[in-house]
């Protein structure tokens, strides 16, 4: 009986110590992961925010070490270009820092020496940096819209090609396919005519399809096919309802890979870049664009 008292008074022990070590563990987890935390100019001193508790003097040096690393990094930043009298830690007013869990630590320190005021943002991984690639990205790919269109879009063509008649006076290498599902193209033709004449614009292909319902997927597919340049081009399937800039057609240059990648935005479908509230006669937002 009391060997086996002595059992259970062994593991009840261990299980405390177990239970105070895990509480003593999640306490310091808390310590350094809870939020923004109060940078001052006497951090070099070691003086911590009054928000770290006495549980974490484990982790003190070792997050002393880190801040001291950003505000160094901040100071060599400052002095890159300087020539004379260099910044230093005394010019370190305040700044706040913020750990995000298994992302890192952002620092944003405001530094003052009496006639300039500086703010340095400094990013620290979790881990050493390290360059996984490097590609030089032609931002000048050929880039061909293909557009399905319906008779009874006409009017929204016309917003459509004010917007592309913008871009196409500051980018080369823009080509656009028209899918056209009607039975007579003529209105079409005299206006698309007239947008061609007015910016000497020539890149474009309208594919009639008179016979069929309308199919966006069969529009894409048969203005996919028609193109018949000599190398690659980037494919970017649009809507006549869609409004879109010179730097998106960049971003799809530069995140397109040729076999490999293809670029997928998310479009809101509700918002106008132009027009984000109601007027003053209480006119409601036109849908627009991404």
């Amino acid at each position: 009986m009391h060997q086996r008292l002595s059992q259970i008074f062994y593991r009840a022990l261990v299980t405390v110590i177990l239970l105070q070590m895990f509480r003593n563990f999640m306490k310091t987890i808390n310590c350094v992961s809870d939020g923004s935390q109060v940078l001052s100019g006497q951090l070099m001193n070691h003086a911590f925010p009054s928000s770290v508790t006495n549980d974490c003097t484990c982790t003190a040096s070792l997050l002393q070490m880190e801040i001291d690393h950003a505000i160094n990094s901040a100071i060599r930043s400052l002095n890159a270009n300087m020539t004379n009298l260099p910044w230093n830690t005394d010019h370190l007013q305040e700044g706040i820092y913020h750990t995000i869990d298994a992302v890192g630590t952002q620092y944003e320190m405001y530094f003052f020496n009496k006639t300039h005021l500086e703010r340095v943002s400094v990013f620290r991984p979790l881990g050493p940096a390290s360059i996984v690639r490097r590609d030089s990205i032609q931002l000048k790919n050929k880039i061909n819209i293909i557009l399905p269109l319906t008779a009874d879009r006409l009017s929204t063509l016309r917003t459509f090609l004010e917007n592309y008649g913008k871009i196409i006076s500051r980018r080369e290498n823009l080509y656009l396919t028209i899918v056209f599902y009607g039975k007579s193209s003529d209105e079409l033709t005299i206006l698309f005519s007239r947008f061609a004449r007015e910016h000497q614009y020539r890149n474009y292909i309208v594919k009639h399809v008179p016979d069929r319902n309308f199919s966006r997927g069969y529009a894409l597919d048969h203005g996919i096919r028609a193109w018949r340049g000599r190398s690659d081009v980037i494919t970017f399937l649009c809507d006549v309802d869609i409004h879109f800039n010179m730097e998106f057609l960049e971003r799809c240059s530069a995140n397109t890979e040729p076999g490999k990648r293809v670029y997928y935005p998310i479009v809101f479908s509700l918002y106008n870049p132009e027009v984000s509230d109601c007027d003053g006669e209480g006119q409601g937002v036109r849908p627009g664009a991404i």
